[in-house]
């Protein structure tokens, strides 16, 4: 590949191309099917998918096929066949359903009203997870243009990542005849840096689920039933304190926890190395707020190696405005439990639930309940990851300043675990655009432009150098 012709043919490609179909893409309202009630109705995922396959095949590439399909009481997906010229296989991963609005949107920006700003196209479903789509056809357009021969390539876009991908394995099993035998599986949904090709060696699985606690059939004034009624609050955090030390944030479940392999403690030591202190600032800390520990390794591997619980939402609190003297009869929490990669997450929800429901305080109604959205984490094999790394090292310096680095990412992307375990001998390849700044799942979401040419260059490289190796 000659480098100068890449960057110029993919800014080109990007600016006239790509930029006013992704802009498109971004005015449609496709929230996940949770957020979106009337889903089937307002068919805005079904307008998402036709959206991209229209364009997909008015980008002239022969023998390109682009299917909307929809399984019965499935969302749609996207399934996109563009024959290559190597007998290889590569499959692109991606989802065209987005989160809800977020409150706090600067002024003039809107989720969904596509604004190009500066270097940056705001707008929801931006940067999570519109581009995938574009970005892998953008690559193999920039390996056309040049007459240079690639893999033939897949692109499988769901309509549920953002609520547990709930029908991915539906529709998995629909497609695998389809897809063939991948060797390499590319998902671009994970984080990004301006200045360095990013790789995700690792990603944490994820248990979510609601705590019930109940010990009335109706609130009771609190001046006669405190001290009498036990509190549901009170309980709630004794029965919380059985799966996480409330002082060090420790998970007290055994299943959940794992020694951590010393290949992964050295990335760690490597990523610190490089964001130094920036790995907590970025995370809009308040002044005088501090990070757990003060050890940067240890807050990496914590946040991509150890398990770690969050409260996520409450029912049974009224607002402090409609808080009257009353005892209230239920309190219930959505839990999100964090696991580390590899970690089975159907024997963790066994144990904590075990823990959560058994001899329960003052005989209160305890119930523990888990999302289907739950699901295991993964990480590269080290043997693979060391060989990939290096060949993606050596593509990353023609396009990065700073070159390539490697890392662990805290959140999940369900079908890593699905895929892998479908395609163990695949090299699964995750990465991304999503910069401290994207604003993913929040206001402001955009994607970064230059970013994204780099990345779609590095992607082109990939295609040709990945087989030959």
């Amino acid at each position: 590949m000659n480098k100068e012709s890449t960057i110029n043919f993919v800014n080109t490609y990007w600016d006239e191309n790509i930029i006013p179909n992704l802009s498109k893409f971004i005015n449609i309202p496709c929230k996940s099917m949770p957020f979106d009630p009337a889903w089937q109705e307002n068919k805005y995922l079904d307008q998402a998918a036709h959206l991209i396959a229209d364009w997909a095949k008015a980008q002239n590439i022969e023998g390109l096929v682009a299917d909307v399909v929809t399984l019965e009481n499935c969302a749609p997906s996207l399934f996109i066949d563009i024959p290559g010229q190597i007998d290889k296989t590569v499959l692109f991963y991606g989802h065209i359903d987005k989160m809800p609005e977020s409150e706090g949107w600067d002024a003039g920006l809107e989720p969904w009203k596509a604004v190009l700003r500066g270097e940056n196209l705001f707008g929801r479903g931006s940067v999570d997870d519109g581009y995938p789509p574009y970005l892998a056809i953008a690559a193999i357009k920039a390996l056309r243009e040049q007459k240079i021969a690639h893999p033939r390539c897949v692109i499988f876009l769901e309509s549920g990542e953002e609520c547990g991908s709930p029908y991915f394995d539906q529709y998995l099993d629909h497609f695998k005849n389809r897809i063939g035998a991948p060797g390499l599986i590319v998902f671009p949904d994970s984080d990004a840096d301006k200045e360095r090709l990013l790789s995700t060696n690792s990603l944490r699985g994820l248990v979510d689920g609601v705590l019930s606690v109940e010990v009335l059939k109706s609130g009771v004034h609190s001046g006669t039933a405190s001290g009498i009624v036990p509190s549901t609050f009170r309980i709630l955090r004794q029965l919380l304190d059985r799966i996480e030390d409330q002082n060090t944030g420790a998970i007290l479940i055994e299943s959940a926890n794992v020694v951590i392999p010393q290949f992964y403690r050295d990335k760690a030591k490597e990523v610190a190395a490089v964001y130094g202190n920036s790995i907590y600032e970025n995370l809009s800390m308040l002044e005088g707020c501090q990070p757990v520990n003060g050890d940067l390794v240890e807050l990496i591997l914590n946040s991509t190696w150890r398990p770690t619980l969050c409260v996520i939402g409450a029912e049974g609190l009224p607002t402090l405005q409609d808080a009257g003297n009353v005892l209230r009869a239920c309190t219930k929490v959505r839990l999100s439990l964090r696991l580390p990669p590899g970690v089975n997450a159907a024997s963790v929800i066994e144990e904590v639930k075990q823990k959560l429901e058994s001899n329960p305080p003052y005989g209160a109604h305890v119930k523990a309940e888990f999302s289907p959205s739950s699901h295991s984490g993964w990480c590269a094999k080290e043997d693979d990851a060391i060989k990939f790394d290096n060949l993606l090292s050596e593509i990353a310096k023609i396009y990065y300043p700073k070159g390539f680095l490697s890392s662990g990412v805290g959140g999940g992307i369900g079908p890593v675990t699905s895929l892998a375990k479908v395609y163990p001998e695949a090299q699964i390849w995750i990465t991304g655009l999503l910069l401290p700044e994207s604003g993913a799942h929040g206001p402001n979401e955009c994607l970064h432009i230059p970013t994204a040419k780099k990345l779609t260059c590095c992607l082109a490289h990939l295609l040709q150098e990945y087989f030959n190796e």
